[in-house]
């Protein structure tokens, strides 16, 4: 999964996969678009049912972005 948009650090990213935990930005209104919604179990469940499977869930910055990828035989 990719986004385009600014991008966190590596250690906010690490936070965003504890359970209930969400991106504060995503929530503020922006102007012509809906604010995120959720609880903020998406990614530690994505994590957890990785780890089931002995494969890992990576996050890495790109340019002009953020991506969360599935890293399978770990």
């Amino acid at each position: 999964m990719r986004d385009q948009g600014e991008g966190i650090h590596p250690k906010q990213a690490e936070l965003l996969i504890k359970p209930f935990v969400r991106w504060e930005e995503a929530r503020q209104p922006v102007a012509g678009q809906v604010p995120a919604e959720g609880v903020g179990l998406g990614l530690a469940m994505a994590r957890q049912i990785t780890r089931l499977h002995d494969w890992e869930l990576t996050f890495k910055q790109t340019n002009g972005g953020f991506e969360v990828a599935i890293e399978a035989g770990r």
